[in-house]
């Protein structure tokens, strides 16, 4: 999580004219084999973790650890998370 932050800093601040550019990251993690069956519903919580980024004002990362959302650079409460639809 700290890398991705550290990338949307970094481009967030480097030079792209007169647009401003902001990067919406969602990183997903499990911390036991069994959390997870497959890396399908891994990619689907790391996707589901980006656009609770956009939703909460772009510009930041939120990490999915399997439970919970965690805003990096955010205002929103980590919030218990459906399961994936997709």
């Amino acid at each position: 999580m700290d890398l991705a932050e550290r990338i949307r800093l970094l481009l967030s601040h480097a030079p792209q004219g007169e647009a401003a550019l902001t990067v919406s990251v969602g990183v997903a993690s499990f911390t036991t084999p069994d959390a997870m069956p497959s890396w399908e519903q891994l990619l689907c919580k790391a996707d589901d973790a980006m656009y609770e980024a956009k939703r909460a004002g772009k510009n930041r990362v939120i990490h999915h650890d399997g439970l919970f959302l965690h805003g990096m650079n955010s205002h929103i409460n980590p919030t218990v998370v459906p399961e994936c639809t997709y």
